[in-house]
């Protein structure tokens, strides 16, 4: 299993990050909330995973 490192936002991105999520949770109907989750990600943190480098 590979270690897990911390990763640290600024406190406006963490905000952000965490509004999007919030708002994401809150929808009746969200289709697809792995994409969603994953754009929330990218988006508005910059959280990619490595498999999009190639």
């Amino acid at each position: 299993m590979q270690e897990i490192k911390d990763v640290y936002l600024t406190n406006e991105t963490y905000a952000a990050l965490r509004a999007e999520l919030t708002r994401l949770i809150e929808l009746p109907d969200v289709h697809d909330a792995d994409t969603k989750v994953v754009s929330a990600l990218g988006e508005v943190a910059g959280i990619w995973p490595e498999s999009i480098k190639d």
